[in-house]
C-alpha cells in the first residue's frame, strides 16, 4: 500500500462496548471476527477511492487500488484502504505515484535531457528505449522513442534539462483522492461498522460455545 494514512478513530459508546466485548473473546476468534468486521466496513471507503479516483492514461492507478486487512495476535485487526505501490505485482502493484495526485509536487526537472514513461511489461519495470528521428512526413526532424507510441517522452535541448513542471494536488481535480475519499464515507463506514461488530460478535460467541461443546464432549469419552 501507497503511505498515505489517515488516522480512524470512532467516538461511540456503542463500539466502546463491542471492543470490550470482543476483548473478552479468545485472541484467534477475537482477530478473526474483528478482521471481518473491518473488511466489510471499509467496502464504502473503497468504493469512494474508486469514484475520486481518475483513470488516466493507462488505469493502472485506479486498478491498484485494494483493501488489506491484517490480524495480530494480540486480538486486535486493521483494515487498510488505498493503493498497492509494490512493484512485481502487475497492475495491482503500480500505484507507487499516487503520492503525486494526494499530495501535489513542486516544480520539476529531470536530471538529464530526456524524460520518458516507457514502461515494460515483459519485466516490469522501466523499459529501454530507442532515441530516433522522424526522416519524413509532417514530423520530420522530431525525435521520438521506439517503440511508439507507448511512451511519454520529451527531450530538451542539448546542455538542458527536462521541465516536467508542477502538479497540484488531484491533478485537474484539484481532490485528494485518499483524504477526500475518507471524509465522504466516513459517516457510512461507521455505521456499517457497528453492525458489522454486533453480527460478527454474535457469530464469535457461537463459535466459541461450539470449542466449548466439542471439548467437553471429548472428555466425556
Amino acid at each position: 500500500m501507497a503511505d498515505t494514512r489517515v488516522k480512524v478513530e470512532f467516538d461511540s459508546q456503542e463500539l466502546a462496548v463491542l471492543r470490550a466485548a470482543f476483548r473478552t473473546l479468545p485472541k484467534n476468534i477475537s482477530a478473526r471476527y474483528l478482521g471481518a468486521a473491518l473488511r466489510a466496513a471499509s467496502k464504502p471507503a473503497t468504493a469512494a477511492l474508486r469514484r475520486l479516483t481518475p483513470k488516466g492514461p493507462t488505469g493502472n492507478l485506479k486498478r491498484s487500488i485494494a483493501t488489506k486487512v491484517k490480524r495480530y495476535k494480540s486480538g486486535n485487526a486493521v483494515a487498510l484502504v488505498g493503493y498497492q505501490a509494490a512493484r512485481g505485482g502487475g497492475s495491482k502493484g503500480r500505484g507507487f505515484h499516487q503520492g503525486f495526485l494526494e499530495f501535489g509536487t513542486k516544480r520539476r526537472r529531470t536530471k538529464g535531457r530526456y524524460a520518458s514513461t516507457y514502461w515494460s511489461k515483459t519485466t516490469e519495470r522501466q523499459g529501454k528505449f530507442q532515441v530516433i528521428t522522424t526522416k519524413r512526413g509532417k514530423n520530420a526532424g522530431k525525435i521520438r522513442t521506439k517503440p511508439f507510441p507507448k511512451a511519454f517522452f520529451k527531450v530538451a535541448k542539448r546542455g538542458q534539462q527536462v521541465e516536467l513542471g508542477q502538479m497540484p494536488i488531484g491533478g485537474r481535480k484539484r481532490v485528494a483522492p485518499v483524504k477526500t475519499a475518507w471524509a465522504r464515507s466516513l459517516p457510512e463506514v461507521k455505521a456499517t461498522l457497528e453492525l458489522q461488530m454486533a453480527v460478527r460478535l454474535e457469530n464469535a460467541l457461537k463459535d466459541v460455545a461450539d470449542g466449548v461443546k466439542k471439548r467437553g464432549g471429548g472428555r466425556r469419552r
